[in-house]
């Protein structure tokens, strides 16, 4: 697994940056990096945004990572890539 294509995000509040997660014959785009309430920065899958039946606008991942030690991984290259990007 490699992350790709990291792009620091300006001024876009919690959202930090944006990244790809490649894998042998899989690329997952549009990764977010985000900041938690404690400063920490998690990896967010790729998500879009749906009205629910209610007429309240949610929003869904795109892809679901049912492996915490995967989501752990991932996390950790991309705050590594984007702490030497600074």
């Amino acid at each position: 697994m490699e992350i790709t294509n990291l792009f620091k995000v300006n001024n876009a509040g919690k959202l930090k940056a944006t990244f790809t997660v490649e894998f042998s014959n899989l690329s997952i785009r549009d990764f977010k990096l985000v900041e938690g309430e404690g400063g920490e920065l998690w990896p967010a899958a790729p998500s879009r945004q749906y009205k629910a039946k209610t007429g309240e606008m949610k929003w869904m991942n795109v892809v679901q990572i049912n492996d915490p030690a995967l989501l752990e991984s991932i996390g950790l290259k991309a705050r590594e890539l984007y702490q030497a990007s600074k």
